[in-house]
Protein backbone atom coordinates (compact mmCIF):
# COMPACT_ATOMS: atom_id res chain seq x y z
CA UNK A 1 0.00 0.00 0.00
CA UNK A 2 1.47 3.43 -1.06
CA UNK A 3 2.54 5.50 1.92
CA UNK A 4 -0.10 8.62 2.33
CA UNK A 5 0.94 12.05 1.32
CA UNK A 6 0.73 14.53 3.92
CA UNK A 7 -1.65 18.03 2.93
CA UNK A 8 2.09 20.01 2.57
CA UNK A 9 3.05 17.50 0.20
CA UNK A 10 -0.02 16.95 -1.92
CA UNK A 11 0.04 20.94 -2.27
CA UNK A 12 3.82 20.97 -2.80
CA UNK A 13 4.62 23.28 0.19
CA UNK A 14 7.82 23.34 1.88
CA UNK A 15 8.49 23.90 5.77
CA UNK A 16 10.14 26.85 6.79
CA UNK A 17 13.57 25.93 8.76
CA UNK A 18 12.78 26.94 12.74
CA UNK A 19 15.81 29.49 12.20
CA UNK A 20 13.97 30.49 8.79
CA UNK A 21 10.65 30.82 10.44
CA UNK A 22 12.29 33.30 13.25
CA UNK A 23 14.29 35.26 10.58
CA UNK A 24 10.78 35.59 8.86
CA UNK A 25 9.18 36.61 12.36
CA UNK A 26 11.75 39.10 13.23
CA UNK A 27 11.63 41.06 9.73
CA UNK A 28 7.94 41.23 10.21
CA UNK A 29 8.45 42.42 13.60
CA UNK A 30 11.11 45.25 12.65
CA UNK A 31 8.75 45.97 9.63
CA UNK A 32 5.52 46.15 12.12
CA UNK A 33 7.77 48.78 14.66
CA UNK A 34 8.81 50.96 12.17
CA UNK A 35 5.56 51.21 10.78
CA UNK A 36 3.84 51.92 14.57
CA UNK A 37 7.03 54.59 15.10
CA UNK A 38 5.49 56.84 12.09
CA UNK A 39 2.31 56.74 14.50
CA UNK A 40 3.69 56.76 17.85
CA UNK A 41 6.22 57.01 20.40
CA UNK A 42 7.68 53.90 21.61
CA UNK A 43 6.21 53.86 25.08
CA UNK A 44 2.89 53.86 23.87
CA UNK A 45 3.22 51.01 21.17
CA UNK A 46 1.95 47.83 23.13
CA UNK A 47 3.16 44.15 22.62
CA UNK A 48 -0.81 43.56 21.99
CA UNK A 49 -0.66 46.16 18.94
CA UNK A 50 2.94 45.05 17.63
CA UNK A 51 2.51 41.52 17.53
CA UNK A 52 -1.13 42.28 15.75
CA UNK A 53 0.45 44.48 13.47
CA UNK A 54 2.81 42.15 12.18
CA UNK A 55 1.10 39.25 12.16
CA UNK A 56 2.45 37.22 14.97
CA UNK A 57 1.84 35.36 18.29
CA UNK A 58 2.80 36.89 21.56
CA UNK A 59 4.83 34.09 21.83
CA UNK A 60 6.49 34.49 19.02
CA UNK A 61 7.72 37.87 19.89
CA UNK A 62 8.41 36.74 23.52
CA UNK A 63 10.43 34.09 21.93
CA UNK A 64 12.46 36.37 19.89
CA UNK A 65 13.17 39.38 22.45
CA UNK A 66 12.49 40.21 25.93
CA UNK A 67 11.21 43.61 25.59
CA UNK A 68 9.74 46.38 22.97
CA UNK A 69 13.69 48.13 23.81
CA UNK A 70 15.64 44.75 22.54
CA UNK A 71 13.31 44.84 19.16
CA UNK A 72 14.00 48.23 18.82
CA UNK A 73 17.65 47.82 19.72
CA UNK A 74 18.01 44.96 17.40
CA UNK A 75 16.20 47.77 14.94
CA UNK A 76 18.77 50.57 15.42
CA UNK A 77 21.77 48.09 14.79
CA UNK A 78 20.69 47.23 11.53
CA UNK A 79 19.43 50.80 10.75
CA UNK A 80 22.94 51.55 12.13
CA UNK A 81 25.18 49.23 9.97
CA UNK A 82 23.35 50.62 6.80
CA UNK A 83 23.66 54.24 7.80
CA UNK A 84 27.23 53.57 8.51
CA UNK A 85 27.61 51.83 4.90
CA UNK A 86 25.62 54.98 3.38
CA UNK A 87 28.15 57.80 5.33
CA UNK A 88 31.31 55.55 4.80
CA UNK A 89 30.69 55.36 0.87
CA UNK A 90 29.85 59.10 0.78
CA UNK A 91 33.35 59.69 3.36
CA UNK A 92 34.80 58.00 0.27
CA UNK A 93 34.59 60.19 -2.47
CA UNK A 94 31.02 58.89 -3.76
CA UNK A 95 29.87 61.99 -3.06
CA UNK A 96 26.50 63.85 -3.15
CA UNK A 97 24.72 60.84 -3.91
CA UNK A 98 25.30 59.33 -0.82
CA UNK A 99 24.53 62.13 1.36
CA UNK A 100 21.15 62.68 0.12
CA UNK A 101 20.78 58.67 0.62
CA UNK A 102 21.51 59.31 4.02
CA UNK A 103 19.98 62.17 4.72
CA UNK A 104 16.26 60.66 2.39
CA UNK A 105 16.83 57.62 4.95
CA UNK A 106 16.41 59.82 8.10
CA UNK A 107 13.83 62.18 6.69
CA UNK A 108 11.36 58.75 5.48
CA UNK A 109 11.89 57.47 9.08
CA UNK A 110 11.99 60.50 11.68
CA UNK A 111 10.04 58.66 14.36
CA UNK A 112 12.37 55.81 14.14
CA UNK A 113 15.23 57.98 13.79
CA UNK A 114 14.19 60.04 16.53
CA UNK A 115 13.54 56.64 19.14
CA UNK A 116 17.11 55.77 18.11
CA UNK A 117 18.83 59.27 18.79
CA UNK A 118 16.82 59.07 22.32
CA UNK A 119 17.64 55.52 23.43
CA UNK A 120 19.73 55.23 26.19
CA UNK A 121 23.38 54.38 24.78
CA UNK A 122 22.20 54.62 21.44
CA UNK A 123 24.29 52.65 19.17
CA UNK A 124 22.71 54.93 15.77
CA UNK A 125 23.76 58.17 17.93
CA UNK A 126 27.49 56.76 19.13
CA UNK A 127 28.16 55.09 15.11
CA UNK A 128 26.75 58.30 13.67
CA UNK A 129 29.20 60.40 15.65
CA UNK A 130 32.33 58.38 15.51
CA UNK A 131 31.87 58.12 11.57
CA UNK A 132 31.57 61.97 11.53
CA UNK A 133 34.97 62.16 13.72
CA UNK A 134 36.68 60.23 11.25
CA UNK A 135 35.20 62.21 8.50
CA UNK A 136 36.35 65.83 10.05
Amino acid sequence: MPEEKTELEKRKIQRLSGEESNRISRECLRTALIHLLREKELQKISVTELVSRAGVSRATFYRNYATKEDLLAELSDSVTKEISGIIQAAIQGRGYNQYLAFFQKVCNNKRLAHNLNNCQDSPWLSAFHAISARAG
